[in-house]
């Protein structure tokens, strides 16, 4: 899909939020590894791989069993929401050029959302933060449907709730089962490159209708 083509279909947008339009993927990559450095452990390379499969709940587990720590697995997983929580209040920006193209879909009236698997209290603290948070509609959470990004759930309850269609709503994406999931669900989908998903950027390309490395390509 051509960017021309883009703008003339689009009459709805909904956005994801991490990797998407807020670079925050780095606190839950680098979580296992800033917490132990912080306890004066150094951790070993392919912890951070091990993470990306677990809950926190799993990890704080995983690290109390295999690193000598003085607290309970119940006590780190407190550590690791607190850090979280400071990343997303204090620390994540904005991608690159995002402000700037959602002023150009607020001057073209297009109404937009989130949809994050990201809590609620997280993602409109950072929106705020960042100053984007009036730019959308709502925000949808999976918590908020009780279903994960591996069904198209999310997509078709967010463009319902935008008052939009399949068909004139578009979807902005970062990784692979993200983009497949709202493929699955007929939208249209903007995938933008983020470092976390780039293992997967061939695919990504292959199967959404238009991909963009920072949002300066849609201005």
């Amino acid at each position: 899909m051509k960017q021309d083509n883009l703008f003339q279909i689009m009459k709805y947008a909904i956005f994801d939020l991490d990797g998407t339009i807020l670079d925050s993927m780095p606190i839950w990559v680098n979580l296992g590894e800033t917490v132990l450095k912080d306890m004066g452990i150094i951790a070993d390379d392919e912890l951070n791989k091990r993470f990306k499969t677990m809950t926190l709940m799993q990890s704080s587990r995983y690290l109390t069993e295999n690193f000598p720590l003085t607290v309970t697995a119940d006590e780190l997983m407190q550590i690791f929401t607190e850090n979280v929580k400071i990343g997303y209040e204090k620390k994540a920006p904005l991608k690159p050029y995002v402000k700037e193209f959602l002023e150009k879909l607020k001057s073209a009236n297009i109404p937009m959302c989130v949809a994050t698997a990201s809590e609620r209290h997280l993602t409109e603290a950072a929106l705020k933060r960042t100053g984007v948070l009036p730019y959308f509609d709502f925000v949808l959470t999976c918590s908020d449907i009780g279903k994960t990004k591996e069904t198209p759930d999310i997509y078709l309850e967010a463009a319902k709730k935008l008052g939009g269609t399949i068909d004139n709503t578009v979807v902005f994406e970062d990784a692979y089962f993200s983009v497949l999931s709202a493929k699955k669900g007929g939208f249209r989908v903007v995938a933008v490159f983020d470092e976390e998903t780039e293992k997967d950027k061939d695919s990504i390309q292959k199967l959404s209708d238009c991909y963009i490395e920072t949002f300066q390509e849609l201005l």
